[in-house]
């Protein structure tokens, strides 16, 4: 606890929000803004999607995994960059048109049908490529910061993931340190909490214990620092059989 005068209060820095892109029925015509993007794992159950994580319980009862998949991009109805998350058909898609066209970033993702038979085309459209001005994505948060926000999880971990390199290492043993930031960044509860085992963190809220109770890992690993820490930094060393 600090005691200060009102005079020393000084507000929190807010971020520009980016909109998720919600596609709508017909045309949703747009730019890729970079040649990367974040998958993450989920599974749909009892009606909420649930972060899939090492050690998933879940995963153990035999629950699907389902893939969501994070880029940015610019939306030209409404002329504003955007996150646009999508699943395994759009991408599959994305991704025969990319090999096709050896520079492209210009698509029309047409959404017909709705709920369960939704269907999305990809269309190129002209011209092929688009230039987006520099200084707009200078100013971006990396995608991984982004979705680590969303979910509530360490980026770094999301970036392992993504390229599919997690504790990888041919010979001996391999050292790295992971941080892992407050994801209570409005400081609402008086403790937070991370995982040292899969590097999970949670705010002290009702929907991220509603997510943990699933991972077995961070149900019996839990550690809970005060609020005034905003990270910590976790050495990990593990040996490659």
């Amino acid at each position: 606890m600090e005691v200060k005068n009102f005079d020393e209060y000084k507000p929190r820095e807010r971020r520009d929000l980016i909109p998720i892109f919600n596609l709508q029925a017909g045309d949703n015509p747009v730019v890729l803004l970079e040649n990367k993007f974040v998958e993450v794992k989920r599974h749909f159950h009892e009606g909420q999607a649930v972060v899939c994580v090492p050690n998933c319980s879940l995963c153990k009862k035999g629950i699907p995994v389902r893939r969501a998949f994070f880029f940015y991009v610019f939306d030209e109805v409404e002329n504003k960059i955007k996150i646009l998350r999508v699943g395994r058909q759009v991408m599959d898609n994305l991704y025969v048109l990319r090999k096709k066209f050896q520079k492209i970033n210009h698509f029309n993702i047409v959404k017909v049908g709705q709920k369960l038979q939704t269907k999305y085309i990809i269309l190129p459209l002209e011209p092929y490529w688009v230039e987006i001005d520099q200084k707009k994505k200078e100013k971006l948060e990396s995608i991984e910061e982004v979705v680590a926000r969303i979910y509530h999880f360490s980026s770094e971990i999301i970036e392992e993931e993504r390229r599919n390199k997690r504790f990888r290492l041919k010979g001996g043993k391999m050292k790295k340190r992971i941080t892992l930031k407050n994801p209570d960044e409005k400081e609402v509860y008086e403790v937070w909490h991370y995982c040292p085992i899969c590097f999970a963190v949670f705010s002290h809220s009702q929907g991220d214990f509603n997510t943990l109770k699933y991972s077995e890992c961070c149900v019996k690993n839990l550690k809970t620092l005060p609020i005034e820490i905003k990270e910590i930094t976790i050495e990990i060393e593990k040996e490659e059989k």
